[in-house]
């Protein structure tokens, strides 16, 4: 991954239960005007076989992710999109998938951009819980709920000191408990103190997916300074 000053690049390892998930995720991210944040997000994954990109903005007038998929295989999506705004405590939702556009929807929370680059300001947000909105990945088998709004609820709280081992340096954060009361699943993420999501290890119905950042080129991500609205 080529080195940039400007720009900052990195990627997240995925496994299940210790062995490798078959998906990876990298990014890139800066500031692309002054007040202007944009961060640029693609996991591509095997089983289906994949390809999700964020391209997530933030400046003044709130947080914008605009979500492609493209996937392949047996009774799987193959091309959906959906942009998806929060504004004033709300997130308005549009989609289209495969060739189907569906209509536009208002939700009330704060927009988790599937980005896990940027994910960490919204686990300190929910500190206490916060009603929290994500566009739908989880089934790709079904067009009517792929990539629709789904509403949730987040409660964390901090837990203990951790750190994680980046690019062979340890990097300090803190651990935090998460709950999602509508699913019912639990993890521990660690976020440093600039805000960047350092690992998650989730208690998924199929086993303990982990989420590493295994790399970093650039600058230091510090989302914090974003100022992601609330």
């Amino acid at each position: 991954m080529p080195r940039d000053p400007e720009r900052t690049r990195g990627r997240y390892l995925f496994t299940l239960d210790g062995r490798p998930a078959g998906i990876d995720e990298r990014f890139v991210l800066g500031d692309i005007a002054p007040g202007v944040w944009r961060a640029r997000t693609t996991r591509v994954g095997a089983r289906p076989t994949f390809r999700l990109e964020s391209d997530v903005r933030v400046d003044v007038t709130g947080l914008s992710v605009a979500v492609r998929w493209v996937g392949s295989g047996p009774g799987v999506v193959r091309e959906a999109g959906a942009e998806l705004v929060q504004r004033e405590g709300a997130v308005t939702a549009t989609r289209t998938v495969d060739g189907t556009a569906y209509a536009v929807s208002e939700t009330r929370g704060r927009l988790n951009t599937l980005a896990h680059a940027v994910s960490g300001p919204l686990v300190l947000a929910a500190v206490g819980g916060t009603d929290v909105v994500e566009a739908n990945v989880l089934d790709a088998s079904d067009p009517s709920t792929f990539l629709a709004p789904v509403a949730l609820r987040w409660t964390t709280a901090p837990a203990s000191a951790d750190s994680v081992l980046v690019d062979e340096v340890e990097r300090a954060g803190t651990a935090y408990d998460w709950v999602d009361s509508r699913t019912g699943w639990t993890a521990s993420m660690i976020v440093d103190r600039g805000g960047l999501l350092l690992r998650s290890r989730l208690a998924a119905p199929d086993g303990l997916l982990e989420v590493r950042l295994a790399e970093v080129y650039g600058p230091w991500p510090e989302p914090l300074r974003w100022g992601l609205p609330g």
